[in-house]
């Protein structure tokens, strides 16, 4: 079989670095658009592979493109993630490349029965919601002053409040004097 002939080869069964370049440019025309995005992550970069948390704006793309290269390999209906599936996958950091995106729309793929991925289908990993940390648990430097958050939270009562500093005082539950005492230390004159 000359070069020509491995051109050819159905989609699924593609092993070289050139089919799948191919078969980028292929699911690129389908969709539309350019997918150099899953290229761009599954090329090494000075010895290392480009991680998807780098990459956060391509996520979207690749999502469209795993899902329409999937259906293709398998020869059925490409599927698409529902509203709850495709917010976890955004709201996951990725800590790896681009190939666990990949497996995981892989697996979700394989567990989906019709057209739709539902959340359940995607790996746990990727669904678990983590609580964001108490500030007790991030490193010192990461805290905000108290002064910087009350600062901060008077502003912002003050400019609900249109600048009047009587309600905004009632809001925040203290004296008036109070709040131009504060506003004074932080250096605010006029509102």
């Amino acid at each position: 079989m000359d070069g020509r002939d491995a051109r050819r080869r159905p989609l699924a069964h593609h092993q070289s670095r050139r089919d799948d370049r191919q078969l980028l440019f292929q699911i690129g025309d389908l969709l539309g658009q350019e997918i150099t995005s899953i290229h761009r992550l599954h090329v090494k970069r000075r010895g290392q592979r480009v991680a998807v948390a780098q990459r956060r704006d391509d996520v979207p793309l690749l999502i469209d493109a795993f899902l329409l290269r999937g259906a293709l390999q398998r020869g059925e209906e490409s599927k698409r993630l529902t509203d709850e599936a495709l917010d976890a996958m955004l709201a996951y950091s990725w800590p790896g490349n681009v190939r666990e995106l990949e497996n995981a729309l892989e697996r979700a793929m394989i567990l989906s029965n019709g057209p739709m991925v539902e959340v359940g289908a995607l790996p746990e990993r990727v669904t678990e919601r983590k609580p964001e940390p108490l500030i007790a648990d991030r490193p010192p430097n990461a805290n905000p002053a108290l002064d910087v958050i009350e600062r901060a939270y008077i502003m912002w009562v003050l400019q609900c409040e249109g600048g009047n500093k009587s309600r905004a005082a009632d809001v925040l539950g203290i004296d008036p004097s109070t709040l131009y005492r504060k506003l004074s230390r932080y250096g605010v004159t006029d509102t």
